[in-house]
């Protein structure tokens, strides 16, 4: 198993790094959140890995730090959860919102997670509990004092209106002192520039 990669990035698009590694490129499918980050970063950096095996495929992913791999981890051990929604989770919500949402029974923030129906949503938080937590007080999200049910419900709306997930989850991080949904969403607008047509 290929544990990390450290190497300087070739290319970064779609999703899909590509880490140059001593004279080889290897392609690591990572987190939406993460590519910008890691499209800006310069020199040597270090990609924690995954290494998925199926029949015909072996596939990398790739995760800015340990903590974020190992909740990728923990998402593949419940039954239809496959690495590409364990993917799609880990860029929609950050390790923090996730472990929350799973710790609090937050059915319909996990519901929100592209490929995860209230099915899947229901047998993340039964499979789970207990097995995540969030390095946060479980009374708020990752985003100051904005709780778990606003964060969700702040999501949908800003899902519906038809930006991305990285794009919701970049505009909801540390927003602090707002507590009710419309002034979260509001923020949130403001700082994507308006309501996409």
């Amino acid at each position: 198993m290929i544990g990390f990669l450290r190497g300087h990035i070739a290319s970064c698009d779609e999703g899909i790094v590509t880490l140059d590694v001593g004279g080889v490129g290897y392609e690591v499918f990572v987190p939406a959140s993460s590519a910008p980050d890691l499209n800006a970063a310069s020199g040597e950096i270090i990609i924690f890995t995954y290494q998925h095996v199926r029949e015909n495929e072996i596939s990398l992913y790739g995760f800015e730090d340990a903590r974020q791999r190992s909740l990728f981890k923990v998402l593949l051990e419940v039954s239809g959860v496959g690495p590409k929604v364990a993917l799609a989770a880990l860029s929609s919500y950050t390790p923090d919102a996730l472990a929350l949402a799973i710790s609090s029974d937050d059915i319909a923030m996990l519901s929100n997670i592209p490929g995860v129906g209230k099915k899947t949503a229901q047998r993340i938080a039964i499979d789970l509990k207990g097995k995540v937590a969030p390095s946060l007080d479980l009374d708020s999200a990752s985003t100051g004092g904005v709780t778990v049910p606003v964060l969700s419900d702040a999501h949908a709306a800003l899902d519906a209106m038809g930006f991305t997930s990285s794009e919701i989850q970049g505009a909801l991080k540390d927003v602090d002192m707002i507590q009710e949904t419309p002034s979260v969403i509001a923020e949130a607008l403001r700082r994507m520039g308006g309501v996409r047509a």
